[in-house]
């Protein structure tokens, strides 16, 4: 009985590794409940796959506008696509803007209103083919995580991702930066603690009548020192920006300002 009850373990553990071998198993989100903003396209069927399942968290800023294009790149046909806000705000939209269902790539994008943040579970489901099917009791992990790198390589070299800075930092990061723009202003603020008072600082870009900016970026160097940073004139789609940067009370702050367009 003994030998039995083994057995019966040791291919239940063998069949669940040969189907799914590293790879999730689908769990349908259809029956969840679903805000207006959050992104449900296409039908789960029973023999698809996670080809892509990933947390994007954008935390709130004061008038801030936060914009993320979250790209996915594989070999597999997609079935599926789910965006699901987690903490249920009401004002975050995530939409497709290329790519879908019965393609093997996909572009979603995440905004929130301003001054708000958000919180996506993003998943991607489809078909495994090719290089990265099952086969036998071993999966070809070579090309797997060949795939995911090119995936990565991929985000980093279109260009239309936004820099995220790390979780719970007041970062300032508005806009896209595409292919085509350039750098067009960098420098570094510094502020000193000092006793009981909150210090700030008008930062001010004015470019030429043609230049239109595309992303402006205000990010924490080194530790964070709770400081704030936010735009109170101009902007993406303008040609000057005033960006304001000030610290908590009792503290400093070190920030690297940099303003994108074409």
């Amino acid at each position: 009985m003994m030998k039995n009850a083994l057995l019966l373990a040791v291919l239940a553990v063998l069949s669940a590794y040969v189907s799914a071998a590293a790879v999730d198993s689908v769990q349908t989100t259809d029956a969840e409940t679903r805000r207006a903003g959050d992104l449900v396209i296409g039908t789960i069927g029973s023999g698809d796959r996670v080809l892509y399942r990933n947390w994007h968290n954008m935390p709130p800023v004061p008038q801030a506008l936060w914009g993320r294009d979250v790209i996915y790149r594989g070999s597999a046909r997609i079935t599926a696509i789910r965006a699901i806000e987690v903490d249920n705000n009401p004002t975050s939209i995530a939409t497709l803007v290329e790519g879908g269902i019965g393609d093997t790539t996909a572009t979603i994008r995440l905004v929130a209103a301003r001054g708000f943040g958000f919180y996506f579970r993003v998943e991607v489901y489809g078909q495994w083919s090719g290089n990265c099917r099952v086969t036998g009791r071993k999966l070809k992990m070579k090309n797997l995580v060949l795939f995911a790198v090119l995936a990565v390589v991929a985000a980093v070299a279109s260009g239309a991702v936004i820099q995220q800075g790390a979780v719970g930092r007041s970062n300032l990061q508005v806009g896209y930066v595409a292919s085509g723009d350039r750098l067009l202003y960098r420098n570094y603020f510094y502020k000193a603690p000092y006793p009981n008072a909150v210090q700030s600082q008008d930062i001010i870009y004015r470019g030429s009548r043609s230049t239109r900016i595309t992303a402006v970026q205000a990010s924490e160097v080194g530790y964070t020192q709770y400081a704030h940073a936010y735009i109170i004139s101009g902007g993406v789609g303008s040609n000057n920006v005033t960006v304001r940067l000030a610290t908590a009370r009792g503290y400093g702050y070190y920030y690297m300002v940099d303003i994108y367009g074409r």
